[in-house]
């Protein structure tokens, strides 16, 4: 296995910033409206299944959109009503994130009565409820988790006490996976890096599908943080960066071969990120955007000058997405090249995210 020294670094301001600093949000225990069944009848509504249509989606505090590839559609305009419940959309609070991978999209608000906090996790589907956009939620969790992570095939839950996944498109259909907690990607498999009680006990676990039963990948991770990602292929690719007085100073992109065999493809540069779907892309800490060539550090700029603000992979394709400082977004694929699906706005979105940390670890 391909490493470098220079990751033996200690762990400086990034992993600590992320992991240590802060507690849990507190919740604020204000209850949902929703009954312990997912979807309302057929007979009074349409069926509700999951929408499937969009590669990307992006939201302000009030509103989703979604862009098929060709054109974009109002998801929800605050109004949209609730499968299992009587209430709309807007009620909930304002939007914090949407995750969206493979064929699943997911919601998530916060409400802030005072000085507390509570997040409502819901699934975005087509019908179940009267709307007009066509589109509705089924609320799915109420609780602050640390961190959710969309797969191609299902969602995932960090909490303090474990790992979780959705086992149905209901209110409380979770089923604990594990008894650790950490970051998450998921495809059609999930990867966890576990968060222990120090940075030189972070390892990296692929679940094996079924509670409780996961592999180790990967255990040299000693002084560095960690993103993760991985593409339709089922390959894992980790995102090394050492960080020294608070500024990146290295970063390697390594690719997963089996456990504890990851080979180095990317150096050279400092990157702030990797995303993939169905294929690799990197976006560096200058603000370019580059695509991975399947070979060791063989990577093509898409773009060379310094825009990106945020990068995203599609949720279904190769495409990658970036929102450059003007809040527009724009599209790459090898397919079709670069062009703008949003022009520029002075209020800016969020794009959609395969995985998204709500609420800090604490490291108990």
């Amino acid at each position: 296995m391909f490493r470098v020294t220079t990751l033996k670094m200690s762990l400086l301001s990034a992993l600590a910033t992320l992991f240590l600093l802060a507690a849990m949000l507190a919740s604020s225990g204000t209850a949902s409206a929703h009954s312990a069944s997912g979807c309302r009848p057929q007979q009074v509504f349409p069926p509700c299944t999951p929408s499937h249509f969009h590669d990307l989606y992006w939201s302000s505090s009030s509103e989703v959109w979604g862009y098929n590839g060709a054109t974009s559609e109002l998801i929800d305009d605050n109004q949209i009503g609730l499968t299992n419940g009587n209430q709309v959309s807007g009620q909930f609070g304002a939007i914090v994130t949407v995750l969206a991978h493979g064929s699943n999209v997911y919601e998530v608000r916060r409400k802030q009565p005072g000085e507390t906090s509570q997040d409502f996790l819901f699934a975005i589907v087509n019908g179940g409820c009267t709307t007009a956009t066509g589109y509705c939620l089924t609320e799915l969790d109420d609780s602050n988790v640390n961190y959710v992570a969309a797969g191609s095939t299902g969602l995932y839950e960090s909490r303090p006490n474990g790992v979780w996944q959705l086992t149905g498109l209901c209110m409380g259909c979770w089923t604990k996976i594990d008894n650790h907690f950490g970051l998450l990607v998921a495809g059609s498999h999930l990867y966890e890096m576990r968060i222990d009680s120090s940075p030189s006990g972070t390892t990296v676990w692929r679940y094996n599908g079924t509670p409780l039963n996961w592999t180790e990948v990967d255990n040299n991770l000693t002084g560095a943080s960690l993103n993760l990602a991985i593409d339709t292929h089922n390959v894992l690719y980790e995102l090394f960066q050492v960080y020294n007085h608070g500024q990146l100073a290295i970063s390697h992109v390594l690719q997963g071969h089996g456990p504890n065999n990851f080979q180095l493809v990317g150096w050279g540069h400092l990157t702030n990120k990797i995303v993939a779907d169905r294929r690799l892309y990197e976006w560096n800490a200058d603000g370019s955007i580059q695509l991975y060539q399947g070979t060791p550090n063989n990577w093509a700029y898409i773009i060379a000058s310094p825009t990106a603000q945020d990068v995203e992979a599609g949720a279904s394709s190769d495409a990658v997405y970036w929102e450059p400082s003007d809040n527009s977004i724009w599209r790459y694929s090898p397919e079709t090249g670069a062009s703008a699906i949003v022009g520029p706005s002075s209020n800016p979105v969020q794009m959609s995210q395969q995985g998204v940390l709500l609420h800090k670890f604490l490291l108990l």
